[in-house]
């Protein structure tokens, strides 16, 4: 058996990640950048202000919202995600680590680029 037999590739689906001040008011640039045209927003109750924002940027181009995220991403709530993200070519999240792996979920299972605004303490340094 080679080294090469035992290396593994992983390789993930396009994400832009926006940490920092005012990371909300790019989100809408960030998804015409990579050519999206209709998305679904995951936000937690906590993120609704920036979430608010980010659905006005986003206009027309909003697919549909999910604000019901939950503490590792159960397989119910990830199913409820997916269907609010037929007819959806992109997912954004703001928030925390709940709504940041639903979207992470949601894009893993469906091929879709993603926009992440993490809201949580880490993400401020």
């Amino acid at each position: 058996m080679s080294s090469a037999d035992e290396v593994v590739v992983h390789e993930t689906l396009p994400s832009r990640v926006l940490i920092g001040p005012g990371a909300s008011d790019l989100v809408a640039g960030e998804v015409a950048r990579i050519g999206a045209g209709r998305v679904l927003l995951v936000a937690a109750p906590s993120a609704a202000g920036p979430a608010d924002r980010i659905a006005g940027a986003l206009g027309a181009r909003l697919a549909a919202r999910f604000d019901r995220p939950a503490p590792h991403t159960p397989v119910a709530v990830t199913a409820r995600a997916l269907e609010a993200a037929a007819g959806a070519d992109c997912v954004v999240t703001v928030g925390g680590g709940s709504a940041i792996g639903l979207a992470k979920a949601v894009s893993a299972r469906t091929g879709m680029p993603q926009v992440a605004v993490p809201t949580t303490y880490a993400a401020r340094r």
